[in-house]
């Protein structure tokens, strides 16, 4: 590949230091080749093609300018012409030359960026700096050359150049790094467009002749030498051969194996809650025993304190900390063998741990049955045009519609179709409709090796309901990059991904007409990730990665905005915790969720007695102790979970006696009556009437309203309560 500069060799820890990639220089003449015939670029009108040519002869040759003053941002001109290369937007995005284009014009603007690993390595990226779409690949039977993505029938950009009228010379810029028992050398690219192949030569002498060991012929400017010796100093050279003529040696550099480890690289340190993660480079020496970790309050960090001996692994986690106390690290290596048997200390780092999570967190709480939420703008065949839904949590992450004008239909609520429960939801339709969840993006929430480091992981549910299977496809739901929960539109096999790592229920599939409840729980700690659902009420578990970086793109409900990952179906709820959630709630989380949207016989109460995260037991139960059973907490809008966050009534007076109280929104099978004493407490509790509701009291949002009785005042004195019973 292309190098250039100076290599330096450090004896003792067998590496090499590589160079910066070489450029086309200002003022040089070239060409280019590349595409999938690997032909040299030339003109077909006024495009550029790179098509079926091999001879250098019929190469365009460009003049190379500087597009700043720099020497890595360029313009072409096209040789002994006035016309330029020029991105032509509105003509399919080609490379055409152009004798009325401006050079300071952007779209002439190019830069070429080596490409160091895989096939391509050796070949440059070449991409315009003022499209959106910046990199300029081979596209179609026309072997046009387009700034595009690489779908749709292109190939990967990369080309390789050359300067016109260039003479074959000896390799420059040759390098040297070492491993265990190998060394890998790298030297600059031929330019002359005459190679036909390179000679290696090593011996354990210096000077390099070509007298010595030939190692191999490669084409491409690297090479590994693998029979080596761990500790023996080798000395290498590379010639140029066009087929009949072969180069004076390049420059000689020298190489030894390592025979110890080395000193640990990369070290890095993360705070989390009550623990601190370590992780650093691999060892390659070949050599290692095990590491030695080391910590401070203070620093710099001395070998006299290690935390922990015998670690195996390029990672470690020390939970012998205190949250807000700063500790230093650095970590050694320990070799099998070899001098030193202990490698020096690493760089340092720092990291703060923070307290541990001790309560759940509900982040983002998204749900259709809450009318008060859900802003729309229009109608259309009969459902509101969703523009917002406001977030039911304290955090504000009110969730937005993705319809942009890019060929996305609007959300739509409330759906004309209904959940399993008989409750509408908000209606994703067939036309890739989304509801992006959180408009602030989510780092805070996902990204645990920043802003989220201070989290022990998250929890999502979700409920919804499937209208048709699009067969052949993935029908995903809710998706960022990362994470995607989806089924398949074949079996309906159920899928979540989480990074790396895939769940899937082995159980029943998804159908048409379901609906379903999917909850995912994330340990942060320890990657420990669990997904159930509603249908087949079964956990799978896997070991994802632990504080991973899930941010990705935009999360969005409904789909992923392509025909090959698309949603038909009804969304109801979703709630999104920022912290994991205790087994004993995740359970009852995800069981609300199943009650409220999936049973077509669950009482109001059932699924609001399921939905406080513990065992409140039945109606006539009362779990806090405090006098009031569950059924009355619920009728009465009051916290069966805290005996001073009692229920809630109210007393007035305007000419006559009203008597106020809450009253669920959503609980038509929940009877209420108003109830009369004159004389407590010898009387009994009488009901003469008084129940007839006369209007509203007090315009409530969320799960209730607040009504009004009217009752009469002829007696002298009179006491008041309300029941509720199904």
């Amino acid at each position: 590949m292309k190098m250039r500069g100076i290599t330096l060799f450090a004896a003792l820890l067998g590496m090499a230091i590589g160079t910066q990639a070489a450029l086309p220089e200002i003022g040089d003449t070239i060409w280019l080749k590349g595409g999938t015939d690997n032909s040299y670029v030339y003109a077909s009108g006024s495009a550029l093609v790179a098509k079926a040519e091999t001879d250098v002869a019929n190469a365009l040759n460009f003049v190379v300018h500087s597009a700043d003053g720099s020497d890595s941002n360029f313009i072409f001109q096209v040789a002994d012409t006035t016309s330029y290369v020029i991105v032509v937007t509105n003509n399919d995005d080609i490379l055409t030359i152009d004798a009325t284009a401006l050079t300071n014009n952007p779209l002439t603007h190019f830069t070429m960026t080596e490409i160091t690993e895989g096939t391509y390595a050796g070949t440059y990226e070449l991409s315009c700096l003022a499209h959106a779409d910046p990199v300029v690949h081979e596209r179609g039977n026309t072997h046009t050359l387009k700034a595009h993505s690489t779908s749709g029938g292109s190939i990967r950009s990369a080309w390789t150049y050359g300067v016109v009228g260039a003479a074959l010379e000896p390799p420059t810029g040759l390098g040297a790094n070492t491993s265990d028992s190998q060394v890998v050398l790298d030297w600059d690219n031929d330019v002359s467009g005459l190679l036909d192949t390179y000679t290696v030569y090593r011996s354990t002498n210096t000077p390099v002749t070509i007298s010595d060991t030939l190692l191999g012929s490669p084409s491409n400017s690297q090479f590994t030498d693998t029979n080596v010796v761990n500790g023996t100093t080798y000395y290498y050279a590379v010639t140029a051969t066009d087929g009949s003529t072969e180069t004076d040696l390049s420059n000689e550099v020298s190489a030894t194996p390592p025979t110890g480890t080395a000193q640990p690289k990369r070290l890095k340190a993360l705070g989390v809650p009550a623990a601190v993660l370590l992780d650093w480079a691999d060892d390659t020496t070949g050599h290692l025993d095990y590491y030695t970790v080391y910590r401070s309050t203070t620093t710099p960090v001395t070998t006299g304190s290690p935390v922990l001996t015998n670690v195996t692994a390029s990672a470690f986690t020390d939970f012998d900390v205190v949250a807000g106390t700063t500790n230093y690290y650095a970590v050694t290596a320990v070799g099998t063998n070899g001098v030193p048997p202990e490698s020096a200390l690493s760089d340092e780092v720092s990291a703060i741990p923070f307290a541990a999570v001790t309560e759940t967190v509900l982040f983002q709480h998204i749900d259709a049955t809450v009318a008060a939420s859900v802003q729309t703008d229009g109608v259309t065949n009969g459902m509101g045009i969703v523009t917002d839904v406001v977030d039911q949590s304290t955090f504000g992450n009110d969730a937005t519609d993705v319809a942009d004008g890019d060929d996305l239909g609007p959300v739509l609520w409330p759906s004309t179709d209904l959940f399993g429960s008989g409750r509408a939801g908000f209606d994703m339709g067939t036309d890739m409709r989304m509801l992006n969840l959180f408009t602030n993006g989510t780092d805070a929430l996902l990204d645990f090796t920043g802003d989220a480091s201070g989290s022990d992981g998250f929890a999502m549910l979700v409920a919804f309901k499937t209208r048709t299977m699009t067969e052949g496809v993935a029908n995903i739901f809710l998706n960022n990059g990362p994470i995607s929960m989806e089924y398949d539109g074949d079996d309906g096999e159920m899928t979540v991904e989480l990074g790396s790592a895939t769940l899937t229920q082995s159980g029943a599939g998804v159908e048409a007409g379901d609906t379903i409840v999917y909850a995912l729980n994330y340990n942060a700690l320890t990657g420990e990730t669990t997904f159930w659902d509603s249908k087949n009420n079964e956990e799978v578990s896997v070991t994802a990665e632990a504080h991973g970086d899930f941010s990705g793109d935009p999360l969005q409900l409904g789909g992923s905005g392509r025909d090959s990952r698309i949603f038909d179906g009804l969304m109801g709820e979703v709630k999104i915790f920022s912290t994991k959630l205790p087994a004993d709630q995740f359970e009852a989380q995800r069981d609300a969720l199943r009650l409220k949207w999936v049973s077509a016989d669950a009482t109001g109460f059932d699924v609001w007695v399921s939905s406080w995260g513990v065992n409140l037991g039945s109606a006539t139960n009362d779990w806090d102790n405090d006098g009031i059973n569950n059924l009355a907490e619920y009728a009465f809008a009051g916290n069966p979970t805290n005996g001073t966050d009692d229920t809630y009534t109210d007393l007035v007076t305007d000419g006559g006696l009203v008597y106020i109280h809450p009253q669920p929104k959503n609980d038509a099978d929940l009877n209420y009556a108003v109830l009369t004493m004159d004389n407590l407490p010898y009387d009994t509790w009488t009901d003469e009437g008084y129940t007839a509701v006369i209007g509203t009291y007090v315009p409530a949002e969320g799960d209730y309203n607040y009504v009004s009785n009217s009752v009469p005042t002829t007696d002298a004195v009179k006491f008041i309560r309300a029941s509720a019973e199904y």
